[in-house]
């Protein structure tokens, strides 16, 4: 299996953080971005795409479909940090819906959506999720994966978030932390590699952004 990582483009709250929402949507920049990654994975000759229910997310995945032709799957799993949260700062979030089954299926037809994904949103209105919580989480998406698809020669796309995607390929390479310390952040749209070999997971490549101009370049301080 090869497993392509890519965070989604820059959203409102990326570019103006003190005017922070819950569930925003990507920038002008951001729908660049996420097209030019759109562009690019055409040519990866993808076999499945998996995403986050965040609307920052989805948005990126929409330009990636279009170029794939893929019916893209969401993954609550996938979800960044935290969770759907309106708020600040953590020590005064509160948790939010999340979009529901209704509004995702009337802006993103053809997705798979999980029975999960309800009247009531994806994350309904939950607590804060802790950073034991999300590692916890990571570990169970890695070992989902691997059970799943570790032994295929399929290749797989994953749009998710860049703290929760940190903690992911932590968890593959079987290395603690939440990645900051030794892989640093990733840009918007940015990619990595991961390739799975009899049991063995290699990290080919991160933070890859080959398909932007500097320009475009964006969030990854």
């Amino acid at each position: 299996m090869e497993l392509f990582l890519i965070r989604h483009g820059q959203s409102t709250n990326n570019a103006q953080p003190a005017e922070r929402v819950d569930d925003p949507p990507l920038t002008a920049m951001g729908f660049e971005q996420a097209r030019r990654v759109g562009l690019w994975c055409r040519g990866l000759q993808l076999d499945r795409l998996f995403t986050s229910p965040f609307r920052r997310t989805l948005e990126t995945t929409e330009k990636v479909r279009q170029f794939t032709g893929l019916a893209p799957d969401i993954w609550i799993a996938l979800h960044e940090h935290g969770g759907c949260m309106a708020g600040a700062s953590p020590d005064i979030f509160e948790g939010r819906p999340g979009m529901t089954r209704i509004q995702i299926e009337a802006e993103f037809a053809g997705y798979s959506c999980p029975e999960e994904i309800d009247g009531r949103g994806w994350w309904k209105c939950k607590p804060y999720e802790t950073l034991e919580q999300m590692e916890k989480r990571a570990d169970e998406v890695a070992k989902t994966t691997i059970d799943r698809f570790g032994r295929s020669k399929e290749r797989i796309a994953y749009i998710s978030h860049g703290a929760f995607l940190l903690m992911l390929i932590g968890a593959f390479l079987k290395h603690g932390g939440s990645g900051h310390e030794w892989l640093g952040d990733i840009a918007n749209t940015a990619v990595a590699r991961l390739t799975f070999i009899d049991g063995r997971v290699r990290l080919s490549f991160y933070n890859s952004v080959i398909h932007l101009p500097a320009t475009l370049v964006t969030g990854n301080t």
